[in-house]
């Protein structure tokens, strides 16, 4: 569950990524260049994440660009936030090195994801995911990537994972294969699988699929909610165009008052619903 009570803020950190090889229409092939998080960037950080604290209260903290876990630096940085804010990591538990000595508290969070291609089987990665949780971290739930013509198997392992007492989701992606733009493209019979698995863990999948009639909902992103881009920029949500409210390394931010009208046809972040404030009206896809 979302506390929408509390200012959650998703970091575009860190700008590397260890998978190897990278993922099925990845877009951010230039994070294999390595760029680190400098000890002077990190402490400018880390004085932004005390002053964003200190403005709006305990914060949650979501490290989910890139691979967290590559970025010691970076993990370091996590490890001092999490002495007062929740902070949680989406990983792909390729490495666990840098997990270890963060604080051992039920808030501090891993997101265990799962990239079938590089790992040999479900067997496997689970074990990695006992390990993790003997380092004390709470993996409170995982995340499969649903690719278009890999669902059957995506399934398979998801129900794997559930007979093995797994919390476990599968996030249909989003963007470009081929000729094919996705939500838009999915085929009726693949949509019915993805919907299925939104509705058991989110309770809906109708924000996901365009033809919802979101545009202009009143929605609590920007205000309850941030999407703080490597430079220090922070949007309202993590969508293209949304509003800019400041930046948090020049310690400017306004946070909107009131919901914003959702500009978009559709959101593809199943975890932002919660900040959809009121019914969303159906139409005819």
């Amino acid at each position: 569950m979302i506390d929408t009570t509390m200012l959650r803020v998703h970091l575009q950190l860190p700008d590397v990524c260890n998978m190897r090889p990278e993922c099925r229409g990845c877009s951010t092939a230039h994070q294999r260049a390595g760029r680190l998080l400098t000890p002077a960037q990190a402490q400018d950080w880390w004085q932004a994440i005390t002053w964003l604290r200190g403005q709006h209260g305990r914060l949650h903290i979501v490290a989910l660009w890139g691979e967290p876990t590559a970025d010691p630096i970076l993990m370091e940085l996590l490890r001092r936030a999490a002495r007062d804010n929740i902070v949680e990591i989406v990983s792909n538990l390729v490495d666990l090195g840098e997990l270890e000595n963060v604080p051992r508290r039920a808030d501090c969070r891993l997101v265990a994801s799962y990239h079938p291609h590089a790992w040999a089987g479900t067997e496997v990665f689970w074990e990695r995911v006992m390990e993790a949780r003997r380092l004390a971290w709470n993996v409170y739930y995982m995340l499969l990537v649903g690719y278009p013509g890999e669902l059957e198997s995506t399934v398979q392992d998801r129900d794997w994972f559930l007979e093995h007492g797994e919390q476990v989701a599968i996030m249909p992606f989003g963007g470009t294969l081929g000729r094919r733009l996705y939500p838009r493209d999915w085929s009726a019979a693949d949509w019915a699988i993805l919907a299925g698995d939104l509705e058991r863990n989110w309770g809906r999948s109708d924000l996901m699929r365009p033809g919802t009639a979101l545009r202009g909902m009143p929605c609590l992103a920007g205000s309850r909610y941030l999407w703080i881009g490597k430079d220090g920029k922070a949007q309202a949500c993590y969508q293209p165009g949304s509003p800019v409210l400041g930046n948090v390394l020049q310690r400017d931010l306004r946070l909107l008052t009131e919901p914003m009208a959702c500009p978009y046809p559709n959101c593809m972040c199943p975890d932002q619903w919660a900040y959809i404030v009121g019914k969303v009206p159906q139409t005819a896809e």
